[in-house]
């Protein structure tokens, strides 16, 4: 739950920088692309249909910086199939796989 995400890294002894970006991640990202943002982690809980989830994986991807992490929500929950089968039409050997189970977290490679 977020409140608890956010209490939990509001007493965390660190000195790493978050920021939470909330809206339709079709409308997000292309703003943050085009003001050349990049960032460490990158979590989608975004769309679930094949279509906006490649488009979530592609922008994602211009997002991240060099040994970055991708974690997609939802990746093996069988009621979002749209979820599964983009990124596995998606997924090349630049990336690692880090996590694989209800979530998938993928580190680009350098």
């Amino acid at each position: 739950e977020l409140p608890t995400l956010l209490n939990n890294l509001r007493t965390a002894d660190s000195d790493f920088s978050i920021n939470f970006i909330e809206g339709d991640s079709a409308d997000v990202l292309p703003r943050l692309i085009d003001a050349g943002k990049l960032f460490d982690v990158i979590y989608v809980d975004g769309d679930h249909e094949y279509d906006g989830v490649t488009s979530d994986l592609k922008n994602s991807e211009k997002l991240l910086s060099e040994g970055g992490v991708l974690v997609m929500d939802d990746y093996s929950e069988k009621s979002w199939p749209g979820v599964y089968a983009a990124v596995n039409d998606w997924i090349t050997d630049d990336w690692d796989i880090l996590f694989d189970q209800y979530m998938l977290w993928l580190r680009k490679k350098c």
